[in-house]
């Protein structure tokens, strides 16, 4: 038997622990008199009458070269007095790092932001109960003037509702977003190398034997032309909390069952919750899987390289050597400018061979995100905190679009009447003039953090050249048809959260081990399936199951 060393979704999957608090060592908040004696009361800005410091842990972004010279931060410093002390964390450690940080019982910064991944609303009440953060009902109405202004302008978008967690707290702000944004709720995406297409003399695959044929030939027939057996048919990447899309088993499963990672591959039907992974339809798939690596036309390396890595294998200079990729965009596997990237195309849901042809839906992710934005226990002035965070979401343009456009007039403008068709064919709402998305630059946070969306990414012209937006959004609308509707976000009592934390860590780390080493025949499906399902049993999948539905039923069931 094959021996592999399993490191699958270990960096992901993180379990919360509930803290005890530590009251001796909290900060007391002043009193509304001595906040607001700093305060300027006459007019939105300042917020401060003078310079106030806050502390605040953000999570890194490679293209933000320095968070405490940026235009943007020097620029809300100006409008608010605000200044900011940064406490920045790498990305792909954020979960653990807070989870350490909270556990410590030492002192916290002021705010946290940036860190919805980990500041989920389902676990707001625990943070909450054990005095790690500060609820926000009483300050809202006072010290967020545009939060109150577009929650009452909006009725529709029920923004303090979808905020508010069992215990009828508020606990943090996320984006202010009426409108879903396709690009993120369509987000695991394959894309297929068209140059390899074109020169196999082959037709973009729509089921799972064109594909099957495609990998195939691109194995055997040497379409990059160097005259070496050096093509990977099929690959993706290890996926993290930031970055889950290189999963390469969610769009293979696809055309067997919903694979929906995001939602810890779960899926409602009539109003009833289930693993996907129990089903004789996921057997299938994984022995299908098995087939592309036996033969192989599934890259091993899939299981276990990063996302950079990828992105080295993709642009290695002596040829291109992909026959399709997962990945959420083309970008991020394929140099912008590059030559890789023009080969690179999204390649839509395929048909499994009992016509099943899906793709996870994340229609809840922009309008139930975590929580962009959290005061901690030590914050001594909240209300000043809040009001600069407030600041973000207001509607004038030149401030809440900052964080992802720029400076407006310079890097994007609004267009004037002739100005053609946005991307979607609308009235554009916006025409980019310096694109700086997806580049190193010391203009803005990169779309980290809080803001009003007042318009979507793709709501704008386009762009000459490559444009990311059009291709996402093309992609998206080719992938909408197969859309799943997920299971919605649940809400969990205080204990039920305590056990559902380490039920879910435990049987999707087990369920992420199990596909690569099914795909890999270090499990076999005909001997080991049934104790596969006993282990299952043994995790507790059954309780985990019970509380899900018991949550759905009492917020979601008719």
């Amino acid at each position: 038997m094959k021996k592999w060393n399993i490191v699958i979704l270990l960096t992901i999957m993180i379990p919360i622990v509930f803290f005890v608090s530590c009251d001796e060592k909290n900060e007391t908040p002043n009193t509304a008199a001595m906040t607001e004696s700093l305060m300027n009361m006459d007019s939105k800005y300042p917020v401060t009458k003078n310079r106030y410091d806050l502390e605040m842990l953000i999570p890194s972004n490679v293209n933000v070269i320095d968070y405490a010279t940026v235009e943007q931060t020097l620029f809300m410093e100006k409008l608010t007095n605000i200044h900011i002390n940064f406490t920045v964390v790498p990305l792909n450690d954020i979960n653990q790092k807070l989870n350490v940080l909270l556990n410590s019982g030492g002192k916290l910064p002021d705010v946290f932001w940036g860190c919805n991944g980990f500041f989920l609303l389902e676990r707001m009440q625990g943070f909450g109960e054990n005095g790690l953060v500060q609820p926000l009902n009483d300050l809202l109405d006072k010290y967020a003037p545009n939060f109150t202004k577009i929650d009452k302008d909006n009725p529709n978008s029920r923004f303090r509702e979808r905020l508010t967690v069992l215990d009828g707290n508020i606990y943090g702000l996320t984006n202010m977003q009426a409108n879903l944004q396709i690009i993120n709720a369509l987000p695991y995406r394959m894309w297929i190398n068209q140059g390899f297409l074109d020169k196999l003399g082959m037709v973009m695959p729509t089921d799972i034997t064109g594909f099957y044929n495609y990998l195939k030939a691109v194995k055997e027939k040497d379409p990059n032309g160097n005259g070496r057996n050096d093509e990977i048919p099929l690959t993706g990447y290890l996926p993290t909390t930031a970055s889950p899309q290189g999963a390469i088993d969610v769009f293979i499963m696809n055309m067997f069952i919903l694979d929906d990672l995001s939602n810890h591959r779960l899926i409602l039907n009539n109003d009833i919750i289930s693993p996907a992974y129990t089903t004789p339809e996921w057997q299938e798939g994984l022995i299908f899987m098995n087939k592309l690596y036996r033969e192989g036309l599934l890259d091993p390396n899939a299981f276990t390289q990063n996302l950079q890595q990828l992105k080295q294998v993709v642009e290695m200079e002596d040829a291109m050597k992909v026959g399709a990729a997962a990945s959420f965009t083309d970008y991020a596997i394929a140099n912008i400018g590059g030559s890789r990237i023009d080969y690179l195309k999204a390649l839509p849901p395929l048909k499994g061979p009992k016509g099943v042809q899906t793709t996870p839906f994340l229609k809840y992710n922009d309008l139930y995100a975590g929580l962009t934005f959290v005061i901690s226990r030590d914050c001594k002035n909240p209300a000043i905190a809040l009001r600069w965070a407030d600041a973000f979401m207001d509607e004038d343009p030149s401030i809440n679009s900052f964080i992802r456009y720029g400076v407006l007039g310079r890097d994007w403008e609004i267009p004037q009447q002739d100005s053609g068709p946005s991307i979607t064919g609308g009235i554009p709402r916006f025409k980019l003039i310096n694109d700086l998305w997806g580049k190193p630059q010391n203009v803005y946070w990169g779309g980290n953090g809080l803001r009003y969306v007042a318009f979507n990414s793709y709501d704008r012209t386009p762009i000459e050249g490559y444009d990311s937006e059009v291709i996402l959004y093309n992609a998206s609308m080719a992938y909408k048809p197969y859309a799943h509707d997920p299971v919605p976000p649940l809400l969990y009592t205080t204990e039920e959260n305590v056990r559902i934390q380490e039920l879910q860590v435990a049987i999707d780390n087990y369920i992420s081990e199990s596909i690569a080493r099914f795909t890999i025949g270090d499990l076999n499906i005909d001997k080991d399936w049934n104790s596969y399902l006993t282990e299952l049993e043994t995790i507790g999948i059954k309780e985990y199951i019970k509380i899900l539905q018991g949550a759905y039923d009492r917020q979601w069931k008719k």
